[in-house]
């Protein structure tokens, strides 16, 4: 008689109600794109209120200023050190001179 499958020694693998990676990565991707379309806006009304230098260009600063604010979230995580967040947001600031 074969033995009882059920009873076998492979581990049960069980499903877990996570999206699959595809789908994480679509919800991360539109997240980005919501703070990034803010930061865009931001830094556009910024320079029509002569806020930001009209040489600047708002597009690139949007993209920066979120790859910064990620690294930042990614180090606080990691590393918590506050004068390095600091300097981190400082430097970000001083791309907006």
């Amino acid at each position: 008689m074969p033995p009882d499958q059920s009873m076998s020694n492979q581990p049960v693998v069980l499903e877990r109600d996570e999206p699959p990676e595809a789908e994480v990565a679509r919800q991360v991707a539109v997240s980005w794109t919501v703070v990034d379309t803010a930061l865009l806006s931001s830094l556009l009304r910024a320079q029509a209120q002569d806020v930001l230098a009209p040489d600047k260009d708002a597009h690139e600063i949007a993209d920066f200023l979120l790859a910064v604010m990620q690294g930042v979230r990614v180090v606080a995580r990691a590393a918590p050190d506050a004068d390095r967040l600091q300097a981190a947001a400082r430097l970000a600031l001083a791309a907006l001179d």
